[in-house]
């Protein structure tokens, strides 16, 4: 996703994909990605529900 006004180049291009591989193999970023995902889980539930008691 390039940021407006910045030309994108195949050497930009290969830093940022190198950036996000490493990402995504590190083990904090993991695991709080898999943490925000369970509450976002929870709070849709939790919605569902309160719209059920309406």
């Amino acid at each position: 996703m390039p940021e407006p006004g910045v030309e994108v180049n195949d050497e930009i291009k290969e830093r940022r994909d190198r950036w996000v591989e490493n990402l995504e193999k590190d083990f904090y970023i993991n695991e709080a990605v898999n943490v925000l995902g369970d509450l976002n889980l929870n709070l849709e539930a939790s919605k569902k529900v309160a719209q059920n008691k309406k």
